[in-house]
């Protein structure tokens, strides 16, 4: 580009002290320039360095033993440019958020849960913009404003716990423009959000950034969010950089193997596996509703019910995936913990194998559900980080008394084969693992007491598009060993074609569409369902539509393979669905 970087970074290297093994290596010799106004992608797999780049660049490396070990980070000041590599901590300090903001991956972590939203606002407003309690919460309530939060002022008063994952996603955003900052880094700004608020977030970022002129460093795995948003592409690969270019560019003719993997990975298909013929239900769901109690006032008595489910019914057969999908808050997971029981419905009933849970307590309860098992949405979460990951696979054997001290080895190792794990890997802990190997753990542990039902519970949302391909081929290929019937539970619709036999649409806590995955897809009935295609982001950068070109179907060359065309038709104001492939 003409205009010179506002930000570089020069071979920077950054090494993970794991005494007694030695340093390990996470990025190694990194350079990368970042422009005024511009949007440049960082895109790689998951351990490739994309978030250890964003950290370093503010350093904040130091907190998981990083040690920036050589190189140069040059911000372009108002004082001129600066060497963060070698600023000290009071310059760190006056940089970090006013003039680089950083929106972290994960917003409920990244946010104080004990601080209110609008504590935690204004005092980036005093700190770095000098303003008095008073003016820093009515420039609180115009942030919240401009990344359109609805009622910013009754938000001022919640606290993180309080709103939705879209909700604190904003108010993460509007915390990071709050210093007025010439430079915003995402790291990994829409993971795990719903499509349709993912593209609600993309398009506040793509509107702050033509109305402050702000430059974007994006961070992400997923190459749907890169077309869209991306002016620049830069590939990394084991802490370096393997491709850069126009994003239309590198999509177009993608030269490294690295760039060539991600973007096959990340093609939405929408056949599904073929139909399978009727069987004997493993699963069946009779007319359940389930209700929280709404809470309210200085000591939260309860003051109503919460409708989450109702009168919801589906079955599941002997080797069969049913895809139940909706977004956040339609009430998926509530289904989920009724199903296992950790939520008693209201109404309705659950038979596992022909047999009633809805009313089984103690023993009883304790014995049917080894038939049923869950792999949760964060393995970090659901793992227990003090046990070595061998001990948290062999847990559920222990507890049921299954087998000797031997046979029980024998079968861990066995299950760490079956989801394409190294079995040396038993005697590590999970922050000493990535996480798709830590979601494969997850699903060797719900697979060790050889359930007759898996449910899913959007297992695969967080996770790079290759990763995420590999745990869906490991589900399929057990549920071809064993005769698995599978709950996957998703908020990517796009994401379960590659899955499912059959999907079930929820909204507002009832299932609203359900048939095979192919007319569901290729002939959505109910015009929620016609919402969640059009919000599916393709990872191509010339389904971006300009402002005044309608266009009802499209034809693109796969850059992969240019035998073959795609074809791509419109469903609402922007979003495209795959409708064909041929060649």
């Amino acid at each position: 580009m003409s205009t010179p970087p506002i930000l570089s970074l020069r071979n920077v290297c950054v090494a993970f002290d794991r005494g007694a093994d030695g340093p390990v290596a996470a990025l190694r010799g990194l350079s990368l320039d970042l422009h005024p106004s511009e949007v440049l992608c960082l895109v790689g797999a998951s351990g490739a360095g994309k978030s250890i780049t964003s950290l370093v660049t503010l350093r904040l490396e130091g907190h998981d033993g990083a040690v920036l070990t050589a190189g140069q980070i040059l911000l372009d000041d108002a004082d001129g440019q600066v060497d963060l590599a070698c600023a000290d901590v009071v310059q760190l300090r006056a940089l970090r958020g006013a003039r680089i903001g950083l929106i972290f991956q994960d917003s409920a972590t990244a946010l104080n849960p004990v601080i209110t939203i609008g504590a935690q606002l204004t005092e980036v407003l005093m700190l770095h913009r000098g303003l008095s309690r008073r003016a820093a919460r009515t420039e609180a309530v115009a942030l919240l404003q401009e990344v359109q939060m609805p009622e910013p002022e009754m938000h001022l008063g919640q606290y993180p716990h309080e709103l939705s994952g879209g909700q604190r996603q904003r108010a993460m955003i509007a915390i990071a423009l709050a210093g007025a900052p010439r430079i915003l880094i995402a790291d990994e700004p829409t993971t795990a959000l719903d499509a349709r608020v993912q593209a609600g977030i993309l398009e506040l970022l793509d509107r702050l950034r033509r109305e402050r002129g702000i430059a974007l460093l994006v961070i992400t795995h997923d190459m749907g969010v890169v077309a869209q948003v991306a002016d620049r592409v830069a590939v990394i690969e084991a802490g370096r950089i393997v491709e850069e270019g126009p994003v239309r560019d590198v999509f177009r003719a993608p030269c490294h193997a690295e760039t060539q993997r991600l973007l096959r990975a990340a093609r939405i298909g929408q056949s599904g596996p073929p139909p399978l013929s009727p069987a004997v239900p493993v699963l069946e769901v009779r007319g359940l509703s389930l209700s929280y109690p709404r809470r309210g006032g200085l000591m939260r008595q309860a003051t109503g019910q919460t409708e989450a489910v109702r009168d919801v019914s589906f079955n599941v057969d002997c080797g069969e995936t049913l895809a139940l999908v909706g977004e956040s808050g339609s009430g998926k997971s509530s289904v989920a913990r009724a199903l296992m029981q950790l939520e008693r419905p209201m109404s309705g009933e659950v038979l596992l194998e022909g047999t009633v849970l809805t009313g089984l307590a103690g023993a009883a309860l304790r014995n049917r559900r080894a038939r049923l098992q869950m792999v949760f949405q964060d393995p970090a979460d659901s793992l227990d980080p003090r046990l070595t990951l061998g001990a948290q696979v062999a847990a559920p054997l222990r507890n049921y008394k299954i087998g000797t001290r031997r046979e029980r080895l024998e079968r861990v190792q066995a299950l760490f084969r079956d989801v394409h794990l190294d079995p040396a890997l038993m005697q590590r802990y999970p922050h000493q693992v990535s996480g798709g190997e830590r979601q494969r753990v997850a699903i060797a542990r719900a697979l060790a007491l050889k359930p007759a039902v898996l449910i899913a519970d959007e297992s695969v949302t967080a996770l790079d598009a290759p990763v995420r391909a590999e745990i869906l081929d490991i589900f399929a290929g057990l549920q071809r060993d064993l005769g698995l019937g599978i709950l996957f539970i998703s908020h990517d619709i796009g994401l379960v074609a590659k899955i499912a036999h059959r999907i079930a649409v929820m909204q507002r806590g009832r299932i609203v569409e359900h048939g095979p995955t192919r007319t569901v897809l290729e002939r959505p009935a109910h015009a929620y369902t016609r919402a969640l295609l059009a919000a599916v982001v393709q990872p191509d950068p010339e389904m971006r539509r300009k402002p005044g070109q309608p266009q009802d179907a499209v034809e693109v060359k796969d850059p992969l393979d240019p035998g073959t065309s795609v074809q791509y038709r419109r469903i609402g104001a922007k979003h495209f669905v795959l409708t064909a492939q041929t060649g």
